[in-house]
């Protein structure tokens, strides 16, 4: 609607009139509980996860980080049995923590210390979320982008193009 000047968002598709920087890839983790039986361990293949429910944001409120999550289990034949819904992280945490199911997230979560809760690495390559800076096409040559773009890779310590 050209409020915005620019944004950050996860999962983003071609969009016309619109361009895009990636910014990251963030590496998924899977929380559980740590008295599910998995937290013994500190990595786990997506493929392993079968027969297990999930807690997860409601798809029409975050479509598309659900559908990545949804397609990057379906690839390794597992269905996305949802348990719970949130539209917060720290909800989401919270429900994992209180063994109501696990959840797929952003590795950047680990940050949550929640008691009760234990983050496993996925061992699968493809289990990545991209990050990126969006802004009109109008914009693409504007020194405020610029200056967007520059800080968000330094707060992210992302590399400069080369």
């Amino acid at each position: 609607a050209g409020a915005l000047d620019a944004g950050i968002a996860r999962e983003v598709r071609t969009v016309p009139g619109l361009s895009t920087t990636l910014l990251q890839n963030e590496r998924l983790v899977v929380a559980v509980a740590t008295g599910h039986p998995l937290a013994r361990r500190t990595a786990v293949g997506l493929g392993e996860l079968k027969g297990e429910r999930f807690i997860a944001f409601p798809r029409d409120r975050i479509s598309r980080l659900f559908d990545h999550i949804a397609a990057l289990l379906h690839a390794a034949d597992v269905d996305f049995d949802l348990a719970q819904q949130a539209v917060q992280f720290p909800t989401i945490l919270g429900l994992v923590a209180a063994h109501l199911g696990i959840a797929v997230v952003p590795e950047s979560l680990r940050a949550f210390a929640i008691p009760g809760l234990a983050y496993l690495d996925i061992q699968d390559a493809s289990a990545i979320s991209r990050i990126s800076l969006i802004y009109s096409n109008d914009m693409t040559d504007s020194p405020l982008i610029a200056k967007v773009r520059q800080a968000c890779r330094q707060t992210m310590g992302a590399p400069e193009p080369g």
